[in-house]
């Protein structure tokens, strides 16, 4: 993903099932940083939130998150790519 302001980021994960508006993944999961610098940030979570998708639950926030908590990702990809943030 290319932001607004130049940086280039992503993420890896080991899960992509559907979790219908819960966290699901593994330690495995990291963001990573490409421009301006490379960065590779591993999670230090105990709680368990990797990964978050949810395209079917509409009492959700329905999209593609990692980290963080609901509606307080690290990096958050809305369905509709209209309220994206990292």
């Amino acid at each position: 993903v290319r932001t607004s302001e130049g940086q280039v980021i992503g993420a890896v994960s080991t899960s992509w099932s559907d979790g219908n508006g819960k966290f699901s993944g593994r330690p495995e999961c990291f963001l990573f940083s490409l421009a301006p610098s490379l960065r590779v940030l591993r999670s230090a979570s105990r709680s368990g939130n990797y990964v978050y998708l949810n395209s079917s639950n509409k009492f959700a926030p329905r999209g593609l998150g990692f980290g963080g908590q609901l509606d307080f990702f690290r990096l958050w990809l809305d369905a509709d790519f209209d309220a994206c943030y990292a």
